[in-house]
């Protein structure tokens, strides 16, 4: 059966023609489907089952949550009308909730999600960075047993990180390797334009697209910066409603009348009192309802990155318009060095800031 091409944004999953080349480079390509490829699919396939499950449970977990409050906050407000049914309602909403909760922090699908998902981007980077660095093709490249054993020993390393070092990992932040002359004075004029011209075509023109349709998504009203702090303030304009609401009542009804009628088992429908109900109700509905939903857009990353992407779509642009055929060895290799460790930059970036959304509270 005929192979069929990759996709043109599959940088992983080089097509016939590239893997059929006879020099170093389809060499180097053929190295990698043997050796980086099989590693990587498994990742990231264990990377998208978890990151499914994640966003399956949390999306629950956030629906029912907030439910619960929103209940709570229902029976606050109508405190007259509630039965033992809003009641079993409200706390099993709570129940269901909570467990939930429980059994996302007990399966880990948030770490094994992001564990995978760096193993498999830290293989990918791997691929890119081994293939624009001077050093590796002046030893040799992948002709020679020492270069393969560096990238082998590479592998080994990315399959061998635990989910407990993560947090190392995000507190590294690299710096880039600009090539000399001297490093790339070994480098053939055909093979840096082989190099070259693989690398726009398969990395850095996909990358550029991704971020490019990443950034320009348009903004939803959910993602307004004036949401929180509006709902913190209508929350504590809430709270200083019922209290004030709970002073009037005071004065006009008088402490001991309000304990007798509790007594006597009279309704008290004063309209200011249910005015002091229903803003503490708000008071607590409002918060826990956004809570709910914030921890469902974190779970599905929503508008989390869209800024990141506008900064590497730009920066990567810049590189692309200068890298140049006719450009030197050291020119080009520098380049070529920047854009990976622009993206090196990116994936730590974006695991800071997974890391710090806790998925049970946003």
């Amino acid at each position: 059966m005929k192979e069929s091409a990759p996709r043109p944004d599959d940088e992983m999953h080089d097509d016939p023609q590239d893997l059929g080349d006879p020099g170093p480079l389809g060499e180097y390509l053929r190295l990698c489907r043997d050796q980086i490829v099989g590693p990587f699919d498994e990742a990231d396939s264990q990377a998208l089952r978890s990151q499914k499950l994640h966003r399956r449970i949390t999306g629950l977990a956030a629906a029912f949550g907030g439910a619960s409050l929103v209940a709570a906050a229902v029976n606050i407000a109508f405190l007259d009308a509630a039965t033992e049914l809003t009641l079993l309602v409200e706390a099993s909403l709570a129940a269901v909730g909570t467990a939930l909760v429980f059994a996302g922090l007990v399966k880990s699908w948030h770490g094994e999600w992001l564990l995978r998902r760096f193993q498999a981007e830290q293989l990918r980077l791997l691929k890119f960075r081994m293939l624009v660095d001077p050093d590796f093709w002046c030893a040799g490249g992948p002709a020679l047993p020492g270069p393969r054993e560096r990238l082998l020993r590479k592998i080994e390393e990315i399959q061998g990180i635990r989910e407990k070092q993560l947090e190392t990992f995000a507190a590294r932040e690299g710096v880039p390797k600009i090539a000399s002359a001297a490093e790339c004075a070994g480098i053939t004029r055909d093979l840096r334009l082989e190099i070259l011209t693989y690398y726009r075509r398969r990395r850095l023109n996909s990358q550029i697209t991704y971020f490019s349709r990443s950034g320009s998504r348009p903004s939803r009203w959910y993602q307004s910066s004036a949401i929180l702090p509006f709902i913190f303030f209508t929350s504590v304009l809430c709270v200083g409603l019922h209290a004030w609401a709970e002073h009037a009542m005071e004065h006009r009804v008088g402490r001991a009348a309000a304990v007798a009628g509790e007594r006597s088992g009279a309704p008290r429908r004063d309209p200011v009192e249910k005015l002091g109900r229903l803003a503490l109700a708000l008071s607590l509905a409002l918060p826990g309802a956004w809570a709910g939903f914030r921890t469902w857009r974190t779970a599905n990353e929503f508008g989390r990155n869209q800024s990141r992407s506008q900064a590497r779509f730009d920066s990567l642009s810049k590189i692309a318009e200068r890298l140049r055929p006719d450009a030197s060895n050291e020119a080009v290799f520098a380049d070529l060095g920047l854009s990976e460790h622009i993206l090196a930059a990116d994936q730590g970036e974006w695991l800071r800031l997974m890391r710090d959304a806790d998925w049970y509270g946003g």
